[in-house]
């Protein structure tokens, strides 16, 4: 078994963005009920992660405009 450093790797960066996240992805997956999801992607045939990162990614971004506004104030 081989040690790897992970600032070494190609995913160093994402690795870093992922650990100074305000909300980890773990916070995500205990808060969100994804009931509606899964159905949505059952009855349209879309794999799961489809519109689970489609709402994710708009909540982000709404998320990111409504700081940029208080910081305004």
């Amino acid at each position: 078994m081989n040690e790897v450093d992970p600032k070494s790797t190609s995913r160093a960066l994402a690795f870093e963005l992922w650990m100074q996240a305000p909300m980890p992805m773990v916070t995500l997956m205990k808060t969100l009920d994804v009931t509606l999801l899964g159905r949505l992607s059952r009855k349209r045939s879309y794999k799961f992660n489809v519109p689970f990162c489609r709402c994710t990614g708009t909540a982000a971004e709404f998320l990111e405009r409504l700081q940029r506004e208080i910081r305004k104030l």
